[in-house]
């Protein structure tokens, strides 16, 4: 039985191989899914790692826990998730909330669970880093995430095109850069909108869209 980090590196390798097929062929990827969306329910939220430790660049493991959590997400229809990006330590992401779901509550539940496997990740693969996340909470040992409202409230088309474009631009840009060209970076989907097919099945791509300036 392959243990949790050999999961997701076999993963990884896989997905760094599909990512230089063409996806206009493949099999594995799904043609783009228009939606029309309701601005009451979407919104353009960032979760900080706390202290701002780069732990998705120290541990690139971690990036799947939650590309895994936003996955189950969609799954279970808490919410359509139409733009994302993993940064070193942070991540990005427009989505919009189910009929039923309340951001806050869709924030707290991603944190928590996200938060709970990337802990238990560091656990079995770094124990001393883990314990740069103590919590003096009651209610937790750890605390993963920063608790912070980074969230708000996409109202019309023109700032759901600014707001995509500034997460597919973060990897290119000031200290953040790590490639030179956004649709290079893996944990990111602006390439999904450069080829117009999804390559991770939890997004819902919009079009009539410019994915980055």
């Amino acid at each position: 039985m392959k243990t949790f980090g050999s999961y997701y590196e076999h993963n990884f390798r896989n997905r760094q191989v599909a990512l230089k097929e063409d996806f206009s062929t493949s099999p594995r990827i799904q043609k783009i899914l228009i939606m029309s969306v309701n601005f009451s329910r979407t919104y353009f939220t960032t979760v900080t790692i706390d202290s701002y430790q780069p732990i998705f660049k120290d541990f690139p493991m971690t990036n799947f826990i939650v590309l895994e959590s936003f996955k189950t997400i969609t799954q279970k229809g808490q919410a359509l998730i139409y733009a994302f990006v993993i940064m070193k330590d942070h991540l990005h992401v427009v989505w919009e909330t189910g009929e039923a779901v309340k951001i806050e509550n869709l924030i707290t539940s991603f944190r928590k669970y996200s938060g709970r496997m990337i802990s238990n990740h560091l656990k079995t693969t770094a124990p001393e880093y883990q314990n740069l996340f103590l919590s003096t909470r009651q209610d937790r040992d750890r605390k993963i995430w920063k608790i912070t409202k980074g969230n708000i409230n996409i109202h019309d088309k023109e700032m759901l095109g600014v707001k995509i474009r500034y997460i597919h631009n973060n990897p290119i840009r000031s200290s953040y850069k790590v490639v030179d060209d956004c649709t290079d970076y893996y944990f990111s989907s602006a390439l999904a909108y450069a080829k117009k097919v999804k390559n991770f099945e939890f997004l819902t791509l919009l079009e009539n869209v410019v994915p980055w300036s």
